[in-house]
């Protein structure tokens, strides 16, 4: 709809050449900014379907306006598409990060927690169980002692790995903090919770506790004080022993390499808006050499235009090679404002040699 009466007003205005010309290019690329990728695809082709039709039922326009136009503003489409998906990318691998532990690759309390709130939810507005395990490791403070921290910790991904791999889809596994672990297995009613539990006791040596909704509680609260209770008698009947030398080395040995966290430097949101205005100067003057050689063959400016078309060129790419180096530079900004003067001054100046802001460029600019 708002496609429809934008090319509306651009036709009554004149068409692509008029002063309404740019509405349906630019509200392209404002849904660039604010779609999904693939529901952006359907508003581009509607645009571009759209501008065509403003282009051949509106007044007539210069020779190559519509190429250099539609390229113009394409090309600004793509780059914000572009850096959309970016910062998408960016905040959707820091809401990962911020749930995940580091050390063993389980999830961190704030995720369990949030598993399972969700999984609780779902099982009271559906009837089925959900069952709640808690596992604290036998004697770690003797192993940290014994063998040193990083076995310590070695121990710990050991754990983490084994409690893994075997997760159903739906499963959760969760370090609660120091060698306290948690996994919640929706499903899995009270019943199957005991042979559970058992199955897991030789993946990682410790004491175990369960509790299952609704059957021992109605909320987290209720089943976390079940399964501690039944833990801690766990732990009271149980032979507990530190692990020894060779049940160290086997837990060293079956470490295998996880995938990689996702992880966010800090300096990568600023590297990518350095390189995009990079990216904006070199196509714009790509634009404006396409608009150069196939259109202003005979354009007493042509050669002063490929010269500064050619200098955009140019600074656009050196800013998008050295946006690593710059985001970790105090130089950055001031080199910064300088790209960003020399970028508007070019504009300005193939703009003015091409007749003003009515012609090609001027329009694109």
């Amino acid at each position: 709809m708002s496609l429809a009466g934008t090319a509306a007003l651009s036709l009554l205005a004149g068409g692509v050449s008029g002063p309404l010309g740019t509405f349906v290019p630019l509200l392209v690329v404002l849904m660039a900014i604010v779609v999904p990728p693939r529901m952006f695809l359907v508003t581009a082709a509607a645009g571009a379907f759209a501008y065509v039709i403003v282009m051949v039922f509106g007044d007539p326009s210069p020779a190559g306006f519509p190429l250099v136009h539609s390229l113009a503003f394409a090309c600004v489409a793509v780059l914000c598409l572009r850096h959309s998906a970016v910062l998408a990318s960016l905040r959707r691998r820091l809401a990962e990060t911020s749930r995940t532990d580091p050390l063993t690759g389980c999830l961190n309390r704030r995720g369990f927690d949030a598993s399972v709130t969700a999984e609780l939810a779902e099982a009271q507005r559906t009837g089925t169980p959900v069952t709640l395990v808690l596992l604290d490791l036998d004697r770690f403070k003797e192993a940290n002692d014994t063998y040193g921290h990083r076995t310590g910790d070695e121990l710990l991904a050991w754990t983490g790995q084994e409690l893994r791999a075997d997760l159903r889809a739906r499963d959760a596994v969760g370090r609660q903090g120091g060698d306290e672990f948690a996994m919640l297995l929706p499903g899995t009613g009270a019943a199957d919770a005991e042979a559970v539990v058992e199955r897991l006791r030789p993946c990682a040596p410790g004491s175990l506790g369960h509790a299952t909704f609704p059957a021992d509680g109605s909320d987290y609260s209720e089943l976390l004080l079940v399964a501690d209770q039944r833990l801690y008698r766990d732990k009271a009947v149980r032979d507990r022993r530190a692990p020894c030398a060779a049940s160290v080395a086997r837990a060293r040995a079956g470490i295998r390499p996880s995938g990689p966290v996702p992880e966010v430097e800090a300096r990568e949101r600023r590297r990518y808006s350095i390189a995009d205005p990079g990216w904006m100067s070199i196509t714009q003057t790509c634009v404006a050499l396409v608009y150069v050689v196939l259109v202003a063959n005979d354009h007493p400016h042509r050669a002063s235009m490929v010269a500064l078309s050619l200098w955009g060129f140019v600074t656009g790419v050196a800013l998008v090679a050295g946006a690593d180096w710059l985001s970790r530079s105090r130089l950055a900004r001031p080199l910064m404002l300088v790209f960003a003067f020399s970028a508007f001054v070019s504009c300005a100046a193939i703009a003015t040699l091409d007749a003003g802001w009515i012609s090609h460029s001027g329009s694109a600019c």
